[in-house]
């Protein structure tokens, strides 16, 4: 996950039928490295969502809907 400070909780929902503890974040992140070059960027391609999931504790399982961005790299080589 990215650090705590990058994220904001938009929605949380506990299904006490299905328990599940559903928790929606997105990122804030304004810029990115490049994995390729190290390069940073700051131009967002897109955006879309990662399901995270965990074991039940204490009989509640946790589902993380993490909203993050797709960057572009600005460096053409």
């Amino acid at each position: 996950l990215p650090d705590v400070s990058a994220l904001n909780l938009k929605h949380w929902e506990l299904d006490a039928e299905r328990h599940q503890l559903i928790v929606t974040v997105s990122s804030t992140q304004a810029v990115a490295c490049c994995p390729l070059c190290q390069s940073l960027t700051g131009r967002i391609h897109s955006r879309y969502e990662r399901t995270l999931q965990d074991l039940p504790l204490a009989q509640f399982g946790l589902t993380i809907l993490l909203e993050v961005g797709k960057f572009f790299c600005l460096n053409e080589t």
